[in-house]
Formats: structure tokens, C-alpha cells, sequence
């Protein structure tokens, strides 16, 4: 691939970029506190936050080149919730990048939360409400909110199995799992989901260049 080939698939990424945003709840709120300046009382703090990575995407024709400014609460929260040692730090940006579905970027961001809060297990259960919660399915109908795809069969058909496809085929998150975990009444209530990790990563030099310097900012 010749370099102006390369700088057109990196433009087009760099709009993809651009383009996406993190799903921050209240628990992410709470931890990124003072970063965001935002109070956590119960009455002041956000339900949701949507989060965009970068500041500007800059392009050069001239010099095939394209220059991104992450955002500093962008970083903040990958160096807080993520962890600015963590090699995976670059692998998670790829990923939230590539991933074409919202609903797989938002799927994706909430396993590795919770891998997070506990790497020595790599499983978690959550509350159908609550990964729609994590997710944004959710919309504010007179006051209200109302959880999107109320019949179970069609948000596990539609959403989790569809976001589980492109997560495993495209990320380092392998052989997701989910499983009912608690019912009230005939109503699914709680699922458990189970993965693991591709931890044998390299980064190329690039990649290694890009993570130093990523938590060189951060720091």
C-alpha cells in the first residue's frame, strides 16, 4: 500500500474517531469526579454521560498525514477507569474504534469495565435493565425513562448477539458467553456473561510509540 492509500484509510478512521463517543453512568461519574469538575450528590450528578474522544482531527494531503487531539477527559478516563499501565490502553482504543455498531462499541466498553473492577474474573453479572442503562437503550418519555427492546427475545436477538458476533471477530475480548442468571416471576431479570481475554498482544512500533506517548499526556 502506497502512502497515500495508507493516509486515506487513515482519514477514514480518523472520521470514525471523531465520531464516537463513550458511555459514561453514574458509577463512571462518580469515579471521574473531580476530572469532569461535576458534583456527586444525588441531585447534581448526570444519569448518563456521552463522552467524545477527540478534540480535532487535523489532515495534511500534502504530508499523507493525520494528526488526532484526544480530548483530556478522554484520557483521563482511560488512564483512570483502564489504567495508564495497563498494555491493553492502545489495544482499547483500536477496538473501540473499529467496531462498527454502537451497541457493540457500548457492549464492549462495558466488559472491559468490569474486567477492570476485577481482572481475576473474567465474568460479571448484571441486571437486564442495568447493561441497558450501561448501553444508552434507553429513552426519556414524559419524565420517564422507558429501557428500548422490552421483549427479551428481540434485545438478545438484535443487540447482545449481534454485538457479541463483532466483538469476538475484531477485538481482544474472545468467547463471550451470557447465560440467565435470576428471573422474577417468568421474566429474565439478571444474565451472566462470561469471556476471556487474547493477552498474548504485541504492539507494533507504532502502536508501543503511540501508547508512551498517549500516557506521557495522560500523566
Amino acid at each position: 500500500m502506497d502512502k497515500y492509500a495508507a493516509y486515506a484509510a487513515l482519514k477514514e478512521g480518523a472520521k470514525v474517531l471523531a465520531s464516537t463517543t463513550l458511555v459514561l453512568n453514574r458509577d463512571d461519574l462518580k469515579t471521574l469526579s473531580n476530572e469532569l469538575g461535576i458534583s456527586t450528590s444525588k441531585n447534581k450528578i448526570p444519569d448518563r454521560l456521552d463522552l467524545n474522544l477527540t478534540e480535532f482531527c487535523a489532515y495534511y494531503d500534502h504530508l499523507a498525514t493525520v494528526r488526532i487531539k484526544f480530548t483530556n477527559t478522554a484520557k483521563r478516563y482511560f488512564s483512570k477507569l483502564i489504567g495508564s499501565e495497563n498494555r491493553y490502553t492502545t489495544q482499547v482504543l483500536k477496538s473501540v474504534v473499529i467496531l462498527n455498531s454502537v451497541n457493540s462499541t457500548n457492549l464492549y466498553q462495558v466488559i472491559r469495565k468490569y474486567y477492570s473492577l476485577n481482572p481475576a474474573s473474567k465474568s460479571f453479572e448484571i441486571s437486564v435493565d442495568q447493561l441497558k442503562e450501561e448501553m444508552g437503550l434507553y429513552n426519556i418519555e414524559n419524565g420517564e425513562k422507558v429501557y428500548r427492546y422490552p421483549k427479551y427475545s428481540f434485545f438478545i436477538r438484535d443487540v447482545i448477539n449481534k454485538s457479541i458476533r463483532e466483538i469476538i471477530e475484531k477485538t481482544e475480548i474472545r468467547d463471550i458467553k451470557f447465560s440467565v442468571a435470576g428471573k422474577k416471576g417468568r421474566m429474565v431479570h439478571m444474565l451472566r456473561f462470561d469471556f476471556s481475554l487474547n493477552e498474548d498482544i504485541s504492539l507494533s512500533d507504532d502502536e508501543a510509540k503511540f501508547l508512551e506517548e498517549f500516557d506521557k499526556k495522560v500523566l
